[in-house]
């Protein structure tokens, strides 16, 4: 009896590799990174992290998350991306000091990461590894995450921030903290 002689399909057998390969990630507790190359719009360095906004719409953050910057629901660090959780488009995304903000097409803010100085802006001292919105119903054109505090630009062109003020951050003519949005002074 004479054996049949197969012929070996490349494409096959690197399928077949890649598939078992991401099963051994798997298994070993690590995730997979992602199949395509990730195609950013627009990119945000932070202190110690980076976000990220990808054509398709993603918000993807990488690198330290002691506090929950990343957004990916971990105080895990990441040397890749890793997916903003919460199901929440956004059109602006901004890292900051261990925290980052995202503004949604319809100016709904969202804060996620370190929360010392009420710089996620929900009325909290309590750090979040997954966006929490920003409180008082204000829409915002435009947010962004600095070191300890965040500000932002409503449609009507009035700014705020919330955070840290020791220095006098939040422009509100005082030099106390807010957790929540506050609205800069002054008059032209």
């Amino acid at each position: 009896m004479q054996r049949e002689r197969r012929t070996r399909n490349p494409a096959l057998m690197a399928r077949i590799a890649l598939g078992l390969g991401l099963l051994v990630v798997a298994a070993c507790g690590g995730s997979a990174p992602p199949r395509r190359p990730l195609v950013f719009s627009a990119l945000s360095p932070g202190n110690a992290h980076a976000c990220g906004l990808t054509t398709d719409s993603a918000t993807w953050c990488w690198g330290g998350n002691e506090d929950g910057g990343l957004g990916n629901g971990t105080m895990a660090p990441s040397l890749t991306p890793v997916a903003v959780v919460g199901g929440i488009t956004f059109a602006a995304v901004s890292a900051g000091g261990g925290h980052s903000c995202g503004r949604t097409t319809d100016g709904a803010t969202y804060c996620w990461g370190n929360n010392d100085n009420g710089q996620l802006g929900d009325g909290t001292t309590t750090p979040s590894p997954a966006p929490v919105a920003v409180t008082g119903g204000l829409t915002f054109a435009s947010v962004n995450a600095g070191a300890g505090f965040t500000c932002g630009v409503t449609t009507d062109g009035a700014g705020y921030c919330w955070g840290s003020d020791v220095s006098g951050e939040l422009g509100d003519g005082t030099t106390t903290s807010s957790a929540v949005p506050v609205r800069i002074a002054g008059r032209r």
